[in-house]
Formats: structure tokens, C-alpha cells, sequence
């Protein structure tokens, strides 16, 4: 009985510091922490999906290829992101089949969490940026740092890859921008263990 009432009163004093707090935010803020908290739930949720999905296809394809698990991951990733380089692809009857579910799911499923991470995490870097900064400027924030972003994940990837597969910086650069908008023809595809893993 005791320690139910502890419970009791401190979940009370909780709710009662969590009204003072509230009290203090200018009109509109609480609107605004209770959504950045809903985007922080469903971009958690939406990450755990991804992972679980991914997983699957891991777990599946280790066992139905006969593949370790690193060639796993990569055969996942490159079908869960549609890329499809072509250099592994399944190969038992099983392997196909489950495929087919995989990449329908993987197109609607993983593309909408996906989705809903990068929204959230949009929304949030939005509204710290929009404090204060005209509508011109914000949205010129907002293509600077788009910009920003894809060139620092390009060069990143082809400065990984043209130390990894020993690739000049040109053959590189030609491969992430294959590799990120997922039109991969399979001329340059990552030989090494670490190479696709890194691509995972």
C-alpha cells in the first residue's frame, strides 16, 4: 500500500511540473513540442521497422544463398534501396520467391519509414532554423543545406570507395551518384568485404 501511494504522489508531482512547465511555453510552442515529440515516436518506430526488415532479408538470404552474413546485408540493402547492382542476386527458386514479397514490401513499407525519418528529422532541423528568419531566407537555408547535405554524402562515398576498391576519384564519384539515385548499372559494383559493407 505504501508503495503504491509513492507511486501515486510522484506520478502526481510529475503531471503537476509537467503543467508548470507547459504554463511557461508562449502560445503555440506546446503545439509544437507535442508534434516534435509524435515525429520523434514514429521516426523511432519507423527505424525499428527498417531494421527488422532488413534483418529478415539478411537472416533469409544467409541461409537460403549460402552467403555470410556481410554479402547478406549487401544483397539487402542494394534490393531494399532498389539499386540492383547485379553482381549477387538470388539464385535458389526460394531465394526468388522471397524476393518478390521483399521488394514489394521494401518499395512501400521501408520507402513510407524512410520517409517519415527523414521528415522528422526535416521538421525539427525546420523548425530550429525558422526561429526568426524570413521566408526567403529560410528557404534558401533550406536548398543550401539540401546541397550541402547530397555533396558531403557523394564525396564521402567516393572517397571511401576509391581508397577501398582502388578506383580513381573520377570512376568513384560516377559510382555514388549511380549508387544514390539507384539507376546502378552494374559496370562498377564494390569488390571487397569491407567495400559492401560500407555500402550497407
Amino acid at each position: 500500500m505504501g508503495g503504491q501511494l509513492s507511486r501515486s504522489s510522484g506520478a502526481k508531482a510529475g503531471r503537476a511540473a509537467k503543467r508548470a512547465t507547459d504554463a511557461t511555453l508562449p502560445a503555440g510552442e506546446e503545439e509544437f513540442m507535442e508534434t516534435l515529440q509524435t515525429e520523434s515516436t514514429m521516426s523511432k518506430l519507423s527505424g525499428y521497422i527498417v531494421l527488422i526488415y532488413v534483418a529478415c532479408g539478411v537472416a533469409f538470404f544467409a541461409f537460403s544463398e549460402g552467403v555470410e552474413w556481410t554479402d547478406a546485408l549487401y544483397l539487402s540493402t542494394v534490393t531494399m534501396t532498389t539499386v540492383g547492382y547485379g553482381d549477387l542476386a538470388p539464385t535458389t527458386d526460394a531465394s526468388k520467391a522471397f524476393a518478390i514479397g521483399y521488394i514489394l514490401l521494401g518499395l512501400s513499407l521501408v520507402g513510407m519509414c524512410i520517409g517519415v525519418i527523414i521528415g522528422g528529422l526535416q521538421g525539427t532541423m525546420d523548425a530550429a532554423a525558422s526561429t526568426g528568419v524570413s521566408k526567403r531566407h529560410k528557404y534558401l537555408y533550406q536548398a543550401l543545406r539540401s546541397a550541402a547535405t547530397v555533396v558531403v554524402l557523394l564525396a564521402t562515398g567516393a572517397t571511401f570507395m576509391a581508397f577501398a576498391e582502388d578506383w580513381p576519384m573520377l570512376d568513384a564519384l560516377y559510382w555514388a551518384v549511380v549508387t544514390a539515385s539507384s539507376v546502378g548499372y552494374g559496370d562498377l559494383v564494390p569488390t571487397s568485404a569491407g567495400s559492401r559493407l560500407f555500402v550497407s
